[in-house]
């Protein structure tokens, strides 16, 4: 490497910035630090067409231009691209101020770039591959939680509870809540075991009833027509009362049209057969004679 200085406007930002959004405040303190004594720790630079970018030193950069500090002190790196790369990634992860979200943006755009294996990748940073592993993971996190995770501290294990409730408001709500009141994991844990398990009472319940409702056939009383024998709803058959005497002479008409019109006495058997039985066979008063006297 060797040290260059280099008109601000020719440096530009890296491709992977190590703070997804560097705070205001942070940068202003920076900037007046560096108006107060210089720029004491020179931005690691390389050469790209006619112009440089940083691999380390962004927030230092940003500061730079908040007050137009130029020219820049600025190691200027000539070596291969992906040795160039590696060595960015290696000292923004061994930063004390990167997020965990930040640090797994940053691992994520050595994998693809580099095609690098977590093995590799933690031989690179300095981490364990569990680390690694872990910080790829939280990629997978739904976005407001990683935002939690990023901007307002939400602890990792929190987070990764409140990635089993898939109703984004009340895992919003909880977020804040668990970050407000700095709810501890385990009564988290039981916060989205508890909506779990109401959760599948609820498919279990809905599912039970809409399994009934398709199964069910509604049903309808039905009885047996005298003459036809098809059996039919009782709103469809009319009720008729008779004495014994027309009930019998009912009965003959009807066995004659079953034995082609040749008439006979009906028996007790067929009475049965066509369950003419009950309060509209009585015989009423006066010996069965249907004038009363």
């Amino acid at each position: 490497m060797r040290f260059k200085l280099i008109p601000l406007e020719q440096i530009q930002d890296p491709d992977a910035p190590a703070r997804l959004h560097p705070e205001d405040a942070e940068i202003e303190d920076l900037a007046a630090s560096i108006a107060e004594i210089g720029l004491i720790n020179p931005l690691t630079v390389k050469p790209v067409g006619d112009h440089f970018e940083v691999i380390a030193g962004h927030r230092r950069l940003m500061a730079c231009r908040f007050i137009n500090y130029s020219p820049v002190p600025c190691m200027v790196r000539e070596g291969e691209d992906d040795k160039t790369y590696e060595t960015m990634l290696a000292e923004n992860v061994a930063r004390k101020d990167l997020s965990p979200i930040e640090e797994a943006a940053i691992l994520r755009e050595m994998q693809e770039r580099l095609n690098y294996g977590v093995g590799t990748l933690s031989k690179v940073v300095g981490k364990s591959p569990a680390w690694v592993q872990q910080r790829l993971q939280l990629l997978h996190l739904p976005p407001d939680l990683q935002e939690d995770i990023h901007e307002r501290g939400l602890p990792i294990e929190t987070a990764k509870a409140l990635a089993e409730v898939d109703d984004v408001d009340v895992r919003r709500r909880w977020a804040r809540e668990a970050i407000v009141n700095r709810v501890g994991f385990r009564s988290v844990k039981l916060w989205v075991q508890s909506y779990q398990q109401q959760k599948a009472i609820e498919e279990v319940t809905e599912e039970t009833i809409r399994d009934i409702e398709q199964q069910r056939e509604p049903t309808v009383p039905k009885g047996s027509c005298w003459v036809c024998k098809d059996r039919y709803p009782y709103e469809q058959l009319k009720s008729v009362l008779l004495c014994r005497n027309c009930y019998r002479e009912l009965l003959r008409a009807l066995l004659s049209a079953e034995i082609d019109g040749e008439p006979r006495e009906p028996t007790d058997n067929d009475s049965n057969r066509y369950a003419l039985q009950g309060p509209a066979e009585a015989v009423p008063a006066g010996g069965g004679n249907n004038n009363p006297s």
